[in-house]
């Protein structure tokens, strides 16, 4: 299987925005704008103000009144070094962001966006492993690392009734 196409003969990308919608429908959802057949395409993310941004959500649903963006991400896209920053982007726009990714892609995608970049928005982010139809947290393994103290920087304090430090 190739990364442009899917068993079905059909662009995996297609097939995982597809496979998006679907998902975020059967978790109550409401989607108004998807990058796919039958739904108006996704508009451009504003900034503050009346600036347009280079950010576009793959889906854009309402959980209410509230915003959640979906983000397709497959082949060549999850090595990028950027992706890391427009996922933080769109995040940071949203109430939750869901990425949908190949499940043979997850471990590539954990890697690059968890482990080698900070991202302040992680907590908002949602990991949809295609073929499986619930998305899940981010592991606790790929934000501890991020969280690891620096054995140099720590400071040992003295307690003054006993005699070792801690």
């Amino acid at each position: 299987m190739d990364e442009r196409t899917s068993n079905g003969n059909r662009p995996l990308r297609e097939e995982l925005v597809q496979h998006l919608v679907r998902c975020m429908e059967e978790q109550g959802l409401t989607v108004e704008a998807a990058d796919a057949p039958g739904y108006r395409r996704p508009r451009l993310v504003k900034h503050f103000g009346l600036r347009s941004s280079r950010l576009r959500p793959d889906v854009i649903a309402k959980d209410g009144r509230r915003s959640v963006f979906g983000a397709v991400k497959c082949g060549s896209e999850i090595g990028q070094a950027h992706l890391a920053g427009h996922l933080e982007g769109l995040a940071s726009k949203c109430r939750l962001l869901v990425v949908c990714i190949p499940e043979a892609a997850a471990d590539e995608a954990m890697d690059t966006l968890f482990h080698q970049a900070p991202m302040p928005q992680r907590q908002k982010i949602r990991l949809l492993r295609y073929p499986k139809t619930r998305w899940e947290d981010i592991p606790k393994s790929a934000v501890r690392k991020l969280h690891l103290p620096d054995p140099s920087t720590l400071v040992h304090v003295r307690d003054e009734q006993a005699d070792d430090y801690y």
